[in-house]
């Protein structure tokens, strides 16, 4: 331990001793300064320079003092106290740069046209740049086409480029920005053709381009051969090829990649072979493969779970559908004591529900309502009410429970039972807050008790607005207002309408329970037809 102080001992002191050296020559600087006197000779010129290049790495402030006294006569030192300051100070360097240029040393302009062409001034880089003796001067070219490819002008960067490649065929730097800029521009055989290029020139960042080309392009084969022919044999291409044929949905193709990538130690595939298992129904290897990303890859922990518990839930799913409720209820179960899955109460319930196993199904219910999820309120309560065929206090109870979760129809149907007992401010309390959130039928009901009001402008209203979202009942109800006002053209366009609706989305027959208002709004039509003159009556 004694041995190792003394060698940091040893070290301390040699930086200790450097700056008392640059102390001591910084003395003799300036004396050796200050006895050159004013006017100073071409032989004192030559030797500051000289001092201050000798100083330059050692003792950069030596350096500098010597430098800064002679940059009046030499241009080169006003270049040299640029690099003081390069990266570090930017006026400071921009300050030495002009003063070296102004007295015509070529290295300053170039280094101006470069500083500028990073500050994204064109202005200025164009003007240094044209200012040089070498107009295809590499450095400089290469600045420039980096500049012009982050303003997008992809005809400039094209220009540079086939400059520098024009000089220096075996460049790696030029034949990738123009494949960049031709890929950017979806000249994708070009881009192709340079990035090949590039590859040929011993480009370690051209394989990559190459890799992002065929994917963009979905170039499978191109895009296999490339990987095959890599001898670094790298997991994440392997992956990006199975993506590739993921993509395609060929999944036989895309878990031969996967495996590749797997074998290679690419953690990242086991959470794509779990994607693969799961689209083609194989939900065991799918759980295998996405528990194994749980307990080993961190960063697609929380993903995973999600993917898992798809997978848990189509298999119950498919348990439900094949009648294999014990299965089915196995797998409810996992997802909620395991991942919180409340919302799995409710195929609980009616998982037992087709057992037949009541108690259950009342448990089921009522645990997600205690989760205040209103789906489960709202169908506890008519599940009840289909019981006891009668609108009970708990019926009423739970609905409102749900309504005040926002459940709009719990609102719709809170509305309609009002109605059926008469109490007509109830009903419409209920079916408006259901309006509010948009539901159409309630729209409907509620004009219809504006209607037996005689409360006609509120009626038509609302009649209107249900009829606006295509709602068979109210547009048939607009147009049997505008039948009973003679105005026949219009309401055969709302009869017509009601048809079309009708045969447009099937489904809402039974919605509505709208076979009936089929047959009636064709027979007003026919009864409009055959009885009025549209045009008369509209007059």
């Amino acid at each position: 331990m004694v041995r190792y102080l003394g060698i940091l001992e040893k070290i301390m002191d040699k930086f200790r001793n450097k700056d008392s050296e640059e102390e001591k020559y910084l003395k003799i600087a300036k004396e050796h300064i200050d006895k050159a006197g004013e006017n100073l000779t071409k032989e004192q010129i030559n030797e500051m320079m000289k001092l201050g290049m000798d100083t330059r790495e050692l003792y950069p402030e030596v350096s500098k003092l010597y430098f800064k006294r002679i940059e009046d006569y030499f241009p080169h030192a006003s270049t040299m106290l640029a690099t003081f300051y390069m990266d570090k100070d930017d006026e400071m360097y921009e300050k030495y740069c002009l003063k070296a240029a102004n007295q015509g040393e070529n290295i300053a302009k170039k280094s101006l046209a470069i500083f500028y062409a990073k500050n994204n001034n064109e202005e200025k880089m164009l003007e240094w740049y044209n200012k040089l003796d070498d107009k295809e001067d590499y450095d400089v070219l290469v600045y420039m086409s980096n500049y012009y490819m982050f303003q997008d002008n992809y005809a400039k960067v094209k220009e540079i480029n086939f400059t520098i490649l024009k000089n220096k065929k075996d460049d790696k730097y030029a034949p990738n920005c123009l494949g960049d800029a031709y890929f950017v521009e979806g000249d994708f055989e070009n881009s192709e053709k340079y990035y090949k290029i590039a590859l040929e020139n011993g480009s370690p960042d051209s394989k990559d381009k190459l890799f992002n080309l065929y994917q963009t392009t979905e170039n499978i084969e191109k895009f296999r051969e490339l990987i095959e022919k890599d001898e670094t044999k790298r997991g994440e291409d392997f992956l990006s090829l199975g993506n590739l044929y993921f993509h395609k949905k060929d999944y036989k193709m895309a878990e031969k990649w996967y495996l590749e990538s797997e074998k290679l130690g690419f953690l990242e595939a086991k959470y794509n072979l779990g994607h693969v298992y799961y689209e083609i129904g194989n939900f065991e290897k799918a759980e295998k493969y996405f528990q194994e990303v749980i307990e080993k890859v961190p960063h697609l922990k929380e993903s995973a779970i999600k993917k898992l518990i798809n997978v848990y839930n189509s298999q119950a799913n498919i348990y439900l559908t094949n009648g294999d409720f014990n299965n089915a209820e196995k797998y409810l179960l996992i997802l909620i004591k395991e991942y919180g899955i409340n919302e799995c109460y409710y195929n609980l319930a009616i998982l037992n529900k087709k057992k037949g196993n009541k108690e259950k199904y009342k448990e089921y219910i009522l645990k997600g309502c205690e989760f205040g999820d209103s789906k489960f309120m709202y169908n506890y309560a008519l599940s009840i009410y289909s019981e006891t065929g009668e609108y009970t206090k708990e019926v009423d109870m739970w609905l409102k429970k749900a309504a005040e979760k926002d459940h709009v129809v719990a609102m719709y149907e809170l509305g309609l039972f009002a109605s059926e007992q008469g109490r007509m401010e109830d009903s419409k309390k209920w079916y408006a807050k259901a309006v509010e959130r948009g539901h159409t039928t309630a729209m409907n009901n509620l004009a219809n008790i504006y209607s037996k009001e005689g409360n006609e402008k509120e009626a038509i209203k609302f009649y209107l607005k249900a009829a606006e979202k295509s709602n068979p009942l109210a547009l048939f109800n607009v147009g049997n207002y505008y039948e009973e006002n003679k105005n026949i053209k219009v309401a055969k366009q709302y009869y017509s309408e009601v048809l079309h609706v009708l045969k447009e989305y099937p489904d809402i027959l039974k919605e509505y329970s709208a076979s009936d208002l089929e047959t009636e709004t064709m027979n007003r039509l026919l009864y409009l037809e055959n009885n009025f003159d549209e045009d008369a009556e509209a007059k």
